[in-house]
């Protein structure tokens, strides 16, 4: 037995890793890649959704949240028109939420941006400086049913 850096190392133990790791090239792995691919898949399914960001001052209810979303896209696309803004497909947008208290009035804030949300999006918004039309955010009045403060990202 040789003594390498304090370690006994054992010329046929050394061997036959090298042997086993010789035999796991050689045979399909679905190591790093695969998980890659998973966490790919993952996201990809992120992508138009609606995630609810924690910390907000009130829960907006299912009825409040499907109000919005049958509204938001007729609105943001108007408003882009009229604000000379080309936005990208709408099925490229994922939204974020969050219900939010101005005084004694009730919004919904909504955050949306046509990148692949980064992990951290179900605990925190997305905020990105320029990207155009591609990132906007605005607030909803449940009570008054109307969008506003709308904004879209500048460009660079």
């Amino acid at each position: 037995m040789k003594v390498t850096a304090n370690h006994p190392v054992n010329p046929d133990a050394r061997e036959a890793r090298f042997a086993s790791s010789a035999a796991a090239c050689s045979r399909p792995s679905f190591g790093t890649l695969g998980v890659m691919n998973l966490a790919a898949a993952a996201v990809a399914i992120s992508i138009g959704s609606w995630t609810l960001v924690p910390g907000g001052s009130w829960s907006p209810s299912s009825e409040d949240l499907t109000e919005v979303r049958s509204r938001i896209e007729p609105f943001v696309k108007v408003q882009a028109v009229a604000n000379h803004r080309e936005l990208p497909a709408w099925s490229r947008y994922s939204f974020q939420y969050q219900g939010r208290s101005e005084g004694e009035r009730k919004v919904i804030f909504v955050n949306a941006f046509c990148i692949t949300p980064p992990p951290y999006a179900r605990e925190q918004f997305v905020f990105v400086f320029d990207g155009g039309p591609c990132f906007f955010n605005l607030k909803y009045d449940p009570q008054k049913k109307q969008f506003f403060d709308l904004m879209f990202n500048g460009h660079a």
